[in-house]
């Protein structure tokens, strides 16, 4: 006993000093950890809640807005208590959806603001006073239903003239916001109101003078009072977005070529920096006829240069609703036919010149023209959206061939240009408009009561069309 020094007490001390210093680290840490996951519970709780905000401020079909000075910015800045400061004088814009505890975890302010109107949704988990968590402010910026257009009540609106020649046919009137002229023998139209002057040879006029002697014209009083470009296709908003970009913006819109191959339909087409050409197949690969969009289904497809038809083409036939976009030429030419399945629908939309020169054809016939599309809204079987203003001496839509063709075309900043022996089914609303040849338009009578909305859809529901957490 004298030799020991008392090292084993020491060195028992030491690691049992170590041990409870390791303890109360892990205890710390662990505590750390319960509070980290407590929050972010919290947080997560926070967000759902005002998730749960937003989507009753989508269910609410009588939301009252009120005029607020702040910018989005500023409401994005506000908490919990900010808002209901500011606010808790106008309670009718306070929505409070939901509640735990006898205390309100969530809310949705309808407010109108310089740039428009918007829902602000927030949540809250737990409450301030128990040092609950905040969630980010959501706006849905709100686009109230436009007033509707009915861009089809004659068979052909044209700003300026209407000018027929050789015996091409309209079955329907025509209103013109300057002439129409007679040039040739063609039979006269059902009725025609013209802001301008009826210019025909004397002879025609006396061999159809009960018609003509019912026509109104500038020289009657008449006078040319539609807006051309009545769905405002030619205008940016506010936001400097186009009107194809505005209707691409509440679709889900991809690449046509990516669509392709996600359907392992890469024969179908070939492409360059210019074009985009439906081939028909290539190899022995036959896609002599080509298929677009799938059945009972909405398909919007975008390509961003011209779109050819060549090669084997033969049939491009498309199915369920097809919403396609092109930024460039359209040009349906050779001996390729666009073919609509029955109950299918084609929107096009192009922003260059389009050609049909081989004709459209509809499973069923002219009765068939207008059908519902898979949102259930009823709109032409097709319709064709031009945004092209004409540059030069050639029209931005031609149609040719000897085939019918079934659409209604909207092309309010150029000439169209309808020759050969076919028929044009539908109703058309251009610039300028020169018949000629065998050729003849008849009109769907269904039209004169489709209306579309000034903002791109169909009717004058409001929609919300953007979702912004922060900016």
């Amino acid at each position: 006993m004298k030799q020991q020094q008392g090292a084993a007490l020491v060195i028992v001390m030491a690691l049992l000093a170590g041990a409870l210093m390791l303890g109360m680290s892990g205890m710390q840490s662990a505590l750390i950890d319960e509070r980290l996951a407590g929050n972010y519970r919290a947080s997560t709780q926070a967000r759902m809640n005002a998730e749960i905000a937003a989507a009753n401020a989508l269910d609410d079909d009588e939301l009252t807005f009120f005029t607020s000075t702040y910018s989005l910015s500023d409401l994005i800045a506000l908490d919990w208590d900010e808002l209901n400061e500011q606010f808790s004088a106008n309670q009718n814009v306070l929505n409070f959806a939901c509640a735990k505890g006898g205390q309100f975890e969530c809310v949705y302010i309808p407010l109108t603001l310089s740039d428009g109107s918007y829902i602000l949704a927030k949540g809250i988990a737990g409450g301030t006073q128990r040092g609950g968590a905040e969630s980010k402010a959501i706006l849905l910026r709100y686009v109230a239903g436009g007033e509707t257009q009915q861009p089809f009540g004659s068979a052909i609106t044209s700003c300026q003239d209407i000018t027929l020649r050789g015996s091409a046919r309209i079955v329907g009137g025509v209103v013109a916001g300057n002439n129409l002229i007679i040039d040739g023998n063609p039979p006269p139209p059902d009725n025609a109101s013209v802001g301008g002057s009826i210019v025909y040879p004397e002879w025609w006029g006396n061999q159809h003078q009960q018609r003509v002697e019912n026509y109104q014209s500038g020289a009657d009083g008449y006078r040319f009072s539609e807006s051309c470009d009545s769905l405002g296709v030619l205008d940016d908003d506010e936001n400097g977005r186009s009107y194809f970009e505005r209707v691409a913006s509440a679709l889900n819109v991809v690449g046509a070529g990516q669509w392709l191959q996600d359907q392992d339909l890469e024969h179908y087409y070939q492409e360059n920096n210019n074009a985009f050409t439906f081939t028909g197949g290539s190899g022995s690969q036959d896609a002599s006829t080509s298929y677009l969009g799938v059945t009972g289904r909405e398909t919007s497809l975008n390509i961003d240069k011209n779109l050819k038809t060549s090669g084997r083409l033969q049939r491009l036939v498309v199915d369920g609703t097809v919403n396609l976009f092109v930024d460039g030429d359209f040009d349906l030419g050779g001996n390729t036919s666009l073919e609509i399945s029955d109950g299918a629908v084609l929107n096009l939309y192009v922003s260059g010149k389009v050609t049909l020169s081989a004709g459209s054809k509809l499973a069923l016939n002219s009765e068939n023209f207008m059908r519902q599309d898979s949102a259930g809204i009823n709109r032409p079987a097709v319709s064709i959206y031009s945004t092209y203003q004409q540059m030069d001496s050639h029209s931005g839509v031609s149609i040719g061939g000897s085939n019918d063709t079934y659409a209604a075309i909207y092309a309010p900043g150029s000439s169209v240009d309808i020759g050969g022996s076919g028929a044009l089914y539908g109703g058309l609303r251009a610039q300028n408009i020169v018949m000629s040849g065998a050729g003849a338009l008849e009109y769907v009578a269904d039209l004169t009561d489709y209306e579309v909305s000034g903002g791109g859809g169909v009717g004058s529901l409001p929609s919300f069309s953007s979702w912004i957490e922060e900016l």
